[in-house]
C-alpha cells in the first residue's frame, strides 16, 4: 500500500507515510470495535443510553495510548535537536 502511494505522489516523504498507515491502522481497530458497541442488544429502558457509554471508554483508552507514543517521539526529537544526551540522564547502558 505504501509503495502505491509514493508512486501515485513521488514528494510524498517517509513521515506522511508512518502517519498515514498509523492512522488507517487505528481505524481498522477502532471500527468493528465501535460498531459492535453500538449494535450490541441495548437495555429494555428506552431512555437509557444503553452501549455508547462502552465507546467513550474505548476511545479513551486509544486516544491515550496515541497521546503517549505522540509526546514520547517529539520529547526524544527535542532531545535530539538540542542534542541533550537522555541516553547519560537516564542511565540507558548500550552495551
Amino acid at each position: 500500500m505504501a509503495r502505491n502511494i509514493i508512486e501515485i505522489k513521488p514528494e510524498t516523504g517517509q513521515k506522511d507515510l508512518v502517519a498515514i498507515v498509523f492512522c488507517l491502522g487505528a481505524i481498522i481497530v477502532l471500527f468493528p470495535i465501535t460498531m459492535f458497541q453500538i449494535y450490541d442488544e441495548s437495555p429494555s429502558d428506552p431512555y437509557s443510553v444503553g452501549k455508547w457509554v462502552n465507546i467513550i471508554y474505548t476511545f479513551r483508552f486509544f486516544f491515550f495510548v496515541f497521546l503517549i507514543v505522540i509526546l514520547a517521539s517529539a520529547t526524544t526529537s527535542i532531545w535530539k535537536k538540542y542534542k541533550v544526551n537522555y541516553v547519560y540522564i537516564f542511565g540507558i547502558n548500550i552495551r
